[in-house]
């Protein structure tokens, strides 16, 4: 049989034998759906010539390009391609759970699920019925041990956000509010970012950003611009500092003020979370890194062990984070030009 080539690959698909190699290496050089679609090809037409795979894995995700999940699954699929795993990815649409659809490509003798987003517990169940094994990225709020249907990988929030909250405070800042979107309400890991916001604040003894606060947003698209700036209209005043739960929201509110004429961080400071800036953002925005690829990664390892070991109790696993001091929360004196 002929060997099948980068080339190959390149002329049936119709991109540039770069592409192909780039996106073969799991370079972010190349757009994930791109990588996914070469990946899944080669897979196909037999390019690894890798033994049976050991086991199917389907992973589950709702529609999102954002960079974060971009380098989740570029993480899944370098450790799942080195431990002989076939992937197939399921893009779960809001009519796929209220029709109780099974996603496209699935088949019965999937051995597990990655879930990346927070699903309903009922579709869950669907997906999960007959023993299937699930791994899920971040959980449901009100999801505690007794509850869980599988085993959780989440990035730890707490700690680092109460530390930027901290920063913050010890720079003689007193007016700091927590800003995020509806995810606080439902996945655990953006809670956490809002819990250690809160703990920061109680021990200082400054007024905070409640739930029932962020609530009123419901309805309010924090990422949309227009959205972000009726919000500001309808202010009488802005705080010292935001605390935004993800890298995407601080950036948004940096531009927002920016066009006000506010200065960040001179006049508001602003933090993020996840380490995902673009564009002129980089380098700007104090923010955790929790290494999103590696959080992929530990998913599949996760899956591997709990395969292996099924009659184990459920292990909720944290992959720490490190905070990075940048300007946009920088006192003046700390500013670098």
């Amino acid at each position: 049989m002929t060997r099948i080539t980068i080339q190959d690959i390149a002329k049936e698909m119709g991109l540039s034998r770069n592409t192909v190699s780039l996106a073969l290496k799991g370079s972010e050089v190349v757009s994930s759906s791109t990588r996914q679609r070469v990946y899944e090809y080669a897979m196909r037409v037999g390019f690894f010539r890798q033994p049976e795979p050991e086991y199917l894995v389907m992973i589950l995700r709702r529609p999102n390009d954002a960079a974060f999940w971009d380098k989740i699954m570029s993480g899944i699929m370098k450790e799942a391609r080195e431990e002989n795993c076939l992937i197939q990815v399921g893009v779960i649409l809001e009519e796929d759970i209220v029709q109780s659809r099974f996603p496209i490509g699935y088949k019965e003798n999937v051995d597990a699920f990655l879930f990346l987003n927070v699903f309903p517990e009922s579709y869950v169940e669907l997906l999960l019925r007959g023993g299937k094994t699930g791994i899920f990225l971040d959980g449901d709020v009100h999801m505690n041990g007794s509850t869980m249907p599988g085993d959780m990988v989440k990035s730890e929030g707490i700690r680092s956000t109460h530390c930027m909250t901290q920063a913050l405070i010890d720079r003689g800042l007193r007016r700091i509010e927590f800003l995020s979107c509806d995810d606080v309400e439902v996945c655990q890991s953006v809670y956490d970012r809002l819990l250690g916001y809160q703990q920061a604040m109680e021990e200082a003894g400054l007024p905070m950003t409640t739930m029932k606060e962020l609530q009123k947003l419901k309805g309010r698209n924090v990422y949309n611009l227009q959205d972000l700036n009726a919000i500001m209209d309808e202010r009488t005043e802005l705080p010292e500092a935001f605390v935004c739960s993800n890298d995407v929201i601080a950036g948004r509110v940096i531009q927002v003020l920016r066009k006000r004429g506010v200065r960040v961080p001179e006049d508001v400071a602003v933090t993020g979370f996840d380490n995902t800036e673009e564009g002129d953002a980089v380098q700007f925005i104090t923010t955790a890194d929790f290494s999103a690829e590696w959080l992929g990664r530990r998913l599949v390892m996760q899956m591997l062990w709990r395969l292996r070991h099924p009659e184990a109790p459920h292990e909720v696993v944290i992959v720490d984070s490190k905070v990075i001091f940048r300007n946009s929360s920088a006192g003046s004196e700390h500013l670098q030009h």
